[in-house]
């Protein structure tokens, strides 16, 4: 029995010890289950209203994340797909925003500080490879763009603006 105290005094020791100088440890670790739980929380409204039935709530999904606490370009980014994916899906309803304003987000966000550059070039990569959608809400192919966007997806290149710049040339309006 005594080793048993013995070994309970020393677990709480090293608890207590633990606390009081990781203060700063255990309140980044609460801050990262708060981010976390938010974020599951809004990735549950978006996927629920996107499921709706009639096609699907775009727009409460865009309204989500743009409550979200996400950073500025990932909230810029996601709703720019929520915009793209409501009107080629044809979705019940949509955010506000035409077809180019939602791929423009897209495209400004993948140049934007505080996003993972080759996430915005996969999804880009893959809008401009398979098109989406079907008139008079398509989203058209291009195989130029979508082997620029590839590039940078597979780090052969860094530059996300020459891939915007040749789509802009390119597709100067896409769904207007």
């Amino acid at each position: 029995m005594r080793l048993l105290d013995l070994v309970l005094a020393i677990g709480g020791l090293l608890v207590v010890a633990g606390c009081s100088n990781g203060d700063a440890a255990a309140s980044q670790e609460q801050s990262w289950w708060a981010w976390h739980a938010e974020k599951r929380d809004v990735d549950r409204v978006v996927d629920d209203a996107i499921s709706e039935p009639g096609g699907g709530d775009y727009a409460k999904a865009a309204d989500a994340i743009r409550s979200s606490s996400r950073p500025a370009a990932v909230k810029q980014f996601e709703i720019g797909q929520l915009v793209v994916g409501g009107i080629t899906r044809n979705a019940g309803r949509r955010p506000p925003e035409t077809l180019e304003q939602g791929l423009r987000m897209m495209e400004d966000s993948a140049v934007a500080p505080g996003h993972e550059p080759r996430v915005a070039a996969q999804q880009l990569r893959i809008l401009f490879e398979r098109g989406a959608g079907a008139p008079p809400h398509a989203f058209p192919k291009n195989a130029e763009v979508a082997a620029c966007w590839l590039a940078v997806e597979e780090k052969r290149s860094e530059d996300s603006a020459r891939c915007i710049a040749l789509r802009r040339q390119r597709l100067p309006n896409i769904g207007g």
